[in-house]
């Protein structure tokens, strides 16, 4: 096999971890998001600075100690608990030991391929637990007047802000 097949193939097995990392921060940040509304459904009057604070507080947790807190608020059916766990273990193999305890299978004919799937897999599964979440998260939101459509649009006013701050950073450049 020539060294540009095997970077190819190398770049996909990175590409997969990547994307399953991308799955990870969206099923966590959904969770994260999970408990700041819980404190504002149960809160009406907390303040701006206390959200602040508590949203900063969150930030500081493990994934674990986050849905530990969520299962406080929320019950999750069998399959949707095991999605979740399942998730959990995945994520945590995957940060600190997947390339490790993986090492020697990029040696074997087809290890690039057999770590693609692997991650593929992973990936399927963070993808399921974010939808879980996130589900959760839009319904939770709907109690206190969060629609899909407020989400949106303050997801593209952050969008259009950091690509204002991006031009402004390439006219610098020039």
């Amino acid at each position: 096999m020539s060294i540009e097949s095997e970077n190819v193939k190398q770049k996909e097995v990175y590409a997969y971890a990547g994307l399953a990392l991308h799955w990870a921060q969206c099923f966590e940040k959904s969770v994260e998001n999970i408990i700041l509304i819980s404190s504002k459904c149960g809160d009406i009057s907390i303040s701006l600075k206390q959200l602040e604070s508590l949203e900063e507080d969150i930030e500081r947790k493990t994934l674990g100690a986050l849905l530990r807190i969520v299962k406080n608020y929320v019950s999750f059916s069998n399959e949707e608990e095991k999605i979740i766990c399942d998730a959990l273990e995945k994520r945590n193999y995957l940060a600190h030991c997947f390339f490790k305890d993986q090492a020697e299978t990029w040696y074997l004919n087809d290890g690039a391929k057999m770590l693609s799937h692997e991650l593929q897999e992973i990936v399927n599964l963070l993808r399921m637990a974010d939808t879980i979440a996130s589900t959760l998260m839009y319904d939770l939101g709907k109690a206190i007047g969060l629609t899909l459509e407020m989400v949106d649009a303050e997801l593209e006013r952050t969008v259009q802000t950091k690509r204002t701050e991006q031009d402004a950073e390439l006219k610098k450049q020039l």
